[in-house]
């Protein structure tokens, strides 16, 4: 069988294509050979509120360290939220994440003069 979303050849008791992620389901007859219609999940999706806490907590700290690293964490985390799970809450989090790394790496070039 194969998978209709990557093109793999899977077992026909796959629930998962092992290369995509791709979700099989049954149907009636028994063919597990449509996809779920959507996006597989990820399976490194930590939810909403993971997202929201990690990428708080990263733009509060680039504001004073590691502005790189925290500020993009942050970023990250708000594009993850704005695409599999809230828009709003998603792109605030990616603004503040933005505004986190220009103004930390506005400090901290100002602290090296």
């Amino acid at each position: 069988m194969e998978c209709g979303n990557c093109g793999t050849e899977v077992s026909s008791e796959d629930d998962f294509c092992p290369s995509c992620g791709a979700q099989f389901s049954s149907s009636a007859t028994g063919d597990t050979s449509s996809r779920v219609s959507g996006e597989p999940e990820s399976r490194f999706d930590i939810g909403e509120k993971g997202y929201l806490g990690i990428g708080g907590i990263s733009g509060v700290i680039a504001f004073g360290f590691l502005p790189p690293l925290f500020g993009v964490v942050s970023i990250f985390c708000g594009v993850q939220l704005w695409r599999h799970h809230d828009k709003k809450l998603g792109g605030g989090i990616i603004l503040f994440g933005a505004v986190a790394l220009i103004v930390g790496m506005y400090v901290g070039a100002q602290t090296m003069q």
